[in-house]
């Protein structure tokens, strides 16, 4: 094989190697709940309440008032987590709005958590100052899972029994999410179309993120990477080139140590004739005497 193939092969081998010390040296993974945010609708179609949510958080899988929630944090705490979104009329008022979202380790789960919010979907909800009645099952078209109920309100600290307003529960699930939204409407007309249409939205956005969201994210520092990066071309080029110059230097080297016994041999061969040459010599009393 040519030197030029070898040297191919040897910068084939050293990229790759430097690829995959550097995938599992430098990239930081950590959980970030934050991106739970992206699980649920930003503005809601309650036109009640401004566009602008008054709180927008994300908590452990921990925090859930759901057993099963509960049990799949402990197993799976980087894979379970909630996100809560909620809309004030002022901020001394309780939420008019409100999305909770919860993300389960697997659809498994998530069914079961799902069952679980089917069971209270239906039950009045509990608010300050109003009493809800029994409620009424209203549906969400183009939401496979959706259900919603819709809920009078009286005011508790009246005897009229008059109605003041509406309460909406919806419940929606999509693969590891389920999603509950609770709406209080101060119309004493029944008008569920808010609440159907944030869960189509809901719906609608689950659809297209639910499939490989996780909470790890991903971060490559720039420093580490730039300094990896001039380190690893400097090894790389040392593995492509490192051996012919190394075997340049040996092979000089040995040539250099070569002439230089060349030299001592042939030195000493001198050295040997001329003491050869001196011991033949006459001495010089033998020597005729000069006239």
């Amino acid at each position: 094989m040519s030197s030029t193939l070898w040297k191919i092969g040897r910068a084939v081998v050293a990229v790759a190697a430097a690829v995959v010390v550097f995938l599992a040296l430098i990239p930081q993974t950590s959980i970030d709940r934050t991106l739970l945010g992206g699980l649920v609708v930003a503005h809601t179609a309650d036109r009640e309440v401004p566009k602008t949510a008054s709180l927008n958080q994300t908590l452990p899988g921990s925090h859930s008032t759901f057993a099963p929630t509960k049990n799949a944090a402990k197993r799976l705490p980087d894979e379970t987590g909630l996100v809560a979104r909620e809309w004030y009329v002022t901020s001394s008022a309780p939420p008019e709005a409100g999305i909770v979202g919860q993300l389960l380790p697997d659809p498994a789960t998530a069914v079961t958590v799902y069952g679980a919010g089917l069971a209270e979907l239906s039950k009045p909800p509990q608010l300050n100052g109003e009493t809800a009645g029994a409620g009424a099952y209203f549906a969400l078209p183009g939401v496979p899972t959706g259900k919603g109920y819709a809920f009078p309100l009286t005011d508790s600290t009246s005897s009229s029994g008059n109605p003041v307003g509406f309460a909406y529960q919806t419940l929606y699930r999509v693969g590891r999410v389920v999603v509950s939204e609770l709406i209080v409407s101060t119309s004493p007309i029944v008008d569920a179309s808010p609440a159907v249409l944030d869960a189509q939205a809901g719906h609608g956005l689950l659809v297209q993120r639910e499939p490989g969201f996780s909470l790890v994210r991903h971060r490559t520092p720039v420093v580490a990477t730039i300094v990896y990066w001039i380190i690893a071309v400097v090894v790389i080029a040392a593995a492509v080139f490192g051996p012919g110059l190394l075997g340049g230097w040996r092979r000089r080297r040995h040539a250099r140590r070569v002439a230089r016994e060349e030299y001592k041999a042939r030195e000493q061969y001198l050295a040997r004739g001329r003491r050869a040459v001196k011991r033949q010599r006459a001495p010089q009393w033998a020597g005729g005497r000069r006239r």
